[in-house]
């Protein structure tokens, strides 16, 4: 009889499942049957009928609890079908079905709302008509098909399965299904982390951290590592590389969800619904998920509390929704992904991403379109890195771009990209966009209940009026019209949004993109009254804080006068600081001062002011081009507006540049303005300084006969006006002309006693050039070692003031000494330092003189020319 015996299956809805004591009855009874042999034998019916009885009863006990089965079917669909349509939030679904004007048999609307559909995926209130339903799956379907490419199938696309399963369902009694007890551990191992992607590129150092961090070894409890930074930049790619490489460290499974904190027009996950997922993912059936958040996350605990899993959390929003996700004690290892830095999340280690190394981006370019294309001409490989910001997102759209149009060189894109107007929507590809991703953390501030979030929000969108490629707190509070402690509160929250960045203590810079996207931004939001004000404020703080910090940096020269401006400046606590701010701000000034000139009369007017008020920090600096570049359209803007004192200024500076550079006709031109126009208004200070540079210009001529008509007039006046400055001035040049005419013991009289007050004064800059021109005259009367001494000062004084063309002139003269001395090797090291540092701060016609002299040195030790 065992040869022949069978377990026949009992079928659902078969007499088995109404009388599951038969089953019991049956295994005893046969018990008997298969016994055989002395008591003392094994007994090999019992190993037998052991198992099949536990199967029985717990296929019994399932089948006991089966009125809930149409029910808990029902939500596994439910749930499947909304994981094949991509996941879309309950709202879109619910706007959807409003969309569609549905009605039922009766002509009342069709509404499917967010709280409905929730329950729908649980199982509960299903509804009792099916058009409600059917509007929901109408929607859902379309999305899935649309995900698929049409080729969807089965149960899941079928509107009849889906009615028959609703009538089902619904005919089953409401009854919850027994609660689970929270120590059941469920049997689910899942695997849900995204793909790796084969273009993934550098980050050697970020993966090597994560690593360490998530190693079991030395991690003891559960780690915590959030990744973040700006959008765009790779986070979550490295968090599924890095999880990917230590999920084998975590061998129960890995859990994966997009909390959408950084998808445009979507809300972001409530907690509840990613629990939901993980809980389902471990096991659990979709009726049995707590809808309470809190019982859901205590349930999750206690499933993952022995288990050792990886726990990616992607594009988190805020702590707050990452906090009921974490596993507690547990030993599994969580990565989060966020554009925030998370900052209040506990126990957590925190890594900030920043755009990829140069090298790595162009290697990126390569595995996305290919080496063929990327070394046809390397250069503009790089150039398309860099106009990307060497973030992967604008990386892939760029090759996207490439892959689509293969006629187009990796030049093509570059000229597409070049120009700022257009850049942006260069780099929109479908879903992906760099824009999509900046308005997203920008609407995420503005939209803030709290106010430093608004004012960050603001602040990024009126950094778009203005060219600046760095600022500071002052800069953004006269932006915003708020105080600079207010001001440094937004920047806390911009640099919390990773949409700038810490260039050096108390400053800050916006990669270009997010640069265009502000411009983008203001151009679009910011009435034309609100931005001339805003760009008022910033010239105004601009012109009073710039002439504070030159007359601090720059303390004996004489400045050109600006008016009283209502506007806060910057304080500074010494001159290096002024110094440094000068130095910082240089480009941002610029930019300013070119702004100006395309607008308003008080802008311009503005614009002209911060301009003489740069006047030294050019000319000391040997910022020559940007001194007359600046000045010329100074002088212009002055006659424009009628402005006569500030055109004699611009004609003074400009006049300035122009003998640093070399031109000495055109100096000489707007130094004879300047006169002349003191002259006729009566500025007497404007006058004296005028002849001065006139007596130098024809100095530099060799026309010492000149020069000294030009000086003894300055000298005059300044003695007159009782201008000491202009007094010293003219003294010293008054010696470089008698030196020209070998009258040196009047030369060094005049010169010493100019070195004198600039000694006792502090006066670096100007001490500088009376020690070169000591150590000239003593080079004239061969005291070379005494000439050695005084060069080498004037050289040290010019490295404390700043005054880096002063330097190439003392280490001219120092060449030349030492090459009458007979140490070449000493003259050639001071020339060649000349030529380097008169090529790095464009000083031409220093320039020449250094090599000049170097080609001496080179001809008087017989050494040919490289």
């Amino acid at each position: 009889m065992s040869a022949g015996l069978t377990v026949a299956s009992i079928g659902a809805g078969g007499q088995w499942t109404r009388c599951p004591e038969v089953v019991n009855g049956l295994i005893g009874g046969l018990s008997p049957v298969f016994r055989s042999g002395s008591g003392a034998e094994p007994d090999p019916v019992a190993a037998w009928i052991s198992p099949v009885r536990s199967v029985w009863e717990r296929t019994c006990a399932a089948m006991r609890s089966s009125d809930e089965r149409p029910r808990v079917l029902f939500a596994e669909r439910f749930a499947q079908l909304y994981i094949e349509a991509g996941d879309p939030p309950l709202k879109a679904i619910s706007e959807a079905v409003a969309r569609a004007r549905r009605t039922d048999d009766r002509g009342r609307p069709v509404r499917a709302n967010v709280q409905r559909l929730s329950d729908w995926r649980r199982g509960r209130n299903i509804p009792a008509r099916f058009a409600v339903l059917g509007s929901a799956l109408e929607v859902l379907i379309a999305l899935a098909k649309k995900r698929s490419g049409g080729s969807g199938s089965g149960p899941l696309y079928d509107m009849t399965a889906w009615h028959t399963l609703w009538r089902e369902a619904l005919a089953q009694p409401v009854g919850e299904a027994a609660p689970r007890a929270a120590g059941t551990r469920l049997g689910g191992r899942p695997r849900q982390l995204p793909l790796d992607i084969a273009t993934f590129t550098g980050r050697d150092r970020e993966l090597s951290t994560i690593a360490g961090l998530l190693d079991p070894a030395s991690a003891g409890t559960g780690p915590v590592v959030v990744v973040h930074g700006p959008p765009g930049v790779g986070k979550s790619a490295l968090a599924v590389r890095a999880a990917s490489r230590s999920s084998g460290q975590y061998p129960d499974g890995d859990l994966y969800v997009n909390l959408r904190g950084a998808t445009p027009g979507t809300a972001a996950l409530d907690p509840a619904e990613a629990l939901g997922r993980f809980l389902r993912a471990l096991g659990l059936p979709a009726a049995e998920v707590p809808a309470d958040a809190e019982e859901a996350a205590a349930l999750f605990r206690s499933q993952v509390a022995d288990r050792r899993l990886t726990i990616l959390l992607d594009n988190a929003a805020t702590a707050a929704q990452v906090r009921p996700l974490l596993p507690g004690t547990s030993r599994s290892a969580v990565l989060i992904t966020s554009r925030t830095g998370l900052a209040t999340l506990e126990g957590a280690t925190h890594l900030r991403l920043g755009p990829l190394e140069p090298d790595a981006a162009q290697e990126m370019l390569a595995r996305l379109i290919g080496t063929a294309r990327t070394a046809e001409h390397p250069p503009d490989t790089r150039r398309l890195a860099e106009l990307c910001d060497h973030l992967p997102l604008g990386l892939q759209i760029a090759a996207s771009r490439l892959k689509t149009r293969p006629d187009w060189t990796v030049g093509t894109l570059v000229e597409r990209l070049a120009d700022e107007r257009y850049r942006l929507s260069e780099l929109d590809a479908d879903e992906s966009a760099v824009r999509g991703g900046l308005e997203l953390s920008h609407a995420g501030l503005a939209r803030s209940a709290n106010p430093a979030d608004r004012a960050a929000a603001l602040a990024l969108c009126m950094s778009g009026l203005v060219p600046v490629t760095g600022f500071d707190a002052h800069l953004v509070a006269s932006l915003i019209e708020t105080t600079a402690i207010e001001a440094d509160r937004a920047i806390e929250r911009l640099l919390d949004a990773h949409l700038i960045e810490v260039a050096a203590p108390g400053r800050f810079h916006m990669h270009d993109l997010i640069r265009l996207f502000a411009r983008e931004l203001a151009e679009g939001t910011v009435l034309h009254g609100q931005a001339n004000a805003a760009i008022t404020r910033v010239l105004g703080h601009y012109v009073a804080t710039a002439y504070r910090a030159a007359q601090m940096a720059y303390p004996n020269r004489i400045h050109y006068s600006v008016p009283d401006i209502e506007a806060r400046a910057k304080a500074f606590g010494d001159p290096g600081e002024a110094h440094r701010w000068l130095e910082d701000e240089r480009a941002n000034l610029r930019a300013m001062i070119r702004r100006s000139w395309g607008g308003s009369d008080e802008h311009a007017r503005l614009g002209l002011w911060l301009t003489l008020a740069l006047h030294w920090h050019l000319i000391v600096g040997c910022y020559l081009d940007d001194a007359v570049e600046l000045n010329v359209q100074a002088v212009a803007q002055a006659r424009r507006l009628g402005d006569r004192y500030a055109q004699a200024m611009a004609h003074s500076a400009l006049g300035a540049g122009y003998m640093q550079l070399g031109r000495l006709g055109d100096a000489e031109t707007a130094l004879k303005a300047e006169l002349a126009i003191c002259r006729e208004t009566g500025n007497r200070v404007g006058e004296q300084r005028a002849q001065g540079n006139l007596g130098v210009l024809y100095l530099l001529w060799a026309r010492p006969e000149e020069a000294i008509v030009h000086l003894e007039g300055q000298l005059a006046t300044a003695q007159e006006i009782k201008v000491t400055v202009g007094e010293m001035f003219a003294r010293h040049a008054m010696g470089k002309a008698y030196r020209l005419l070998g009258r040196y013991t009047e030369a060094i009289e005049l010169v010493e006693r100019a070195l004198a007050w600039y000694e006792e004064t502090g006066d670096d800059y100007s001490a500088s050039a009376t020690l070169e021109q000591l150590g000239l005259i003593h080079i004239d009367l061969g005291r070379l070692e005494a000439a050695a001494d005084l060069l080498s000062r004037s050289r040290e004084r010019a490295r404390q003031g700043h005054h880096r063309g002063g330097e190439v002139e003392a280490l001219i003269a120092l060449a030349r000494t030492w090459r009458l001395r007979g140490a070449p090797d000493k003259a050639l090291d001071c020339a060649e330092e000349a030529i380097a540092i008169a090529s790095s701060i464009g000083a031409i016609r220093l320039g020449a003189q250094a090599r000049a002299e170097h080609s001496a040195v080179r001809g008087a030790a017989d050494v040919p020319d490289a």
